[in-house]
């Protein structure tokens, strides 16, 4: 189970800077100054959580329906 559920928080990671509605500045700010300075710090903030953190945000803010988060 460990593994699995360090698999999907690595990949939801990896689809919350295009899909997290909290990172659109940082991503504004890439597409039009080339600043990743916004970007680097929301990627470290998101890389703080636990798997089970990512997993639940994931579950949360994308709204995936009760039966599939059980």
């Amino acid at each position: 189970m460990s593994r699995k559920l360090i698999f999907a928080a690595g990949l939801a990671l990896v689809y919350f800077c295009h899909l997290d509605a909290t990172a659109e500045e940082a991503r504004k700010a890439l597409r039009n100054a080339r600043d990743f300075s916004l970007l680097t710090a929301y990627i470290e903030k998101q890389f703080a959580l636990t798997p089970l953190e990512v997993v639940a945000k994931a579950c949360l803010d994308l709204k995936i329906k009760d039966a599939t988060v059980h």
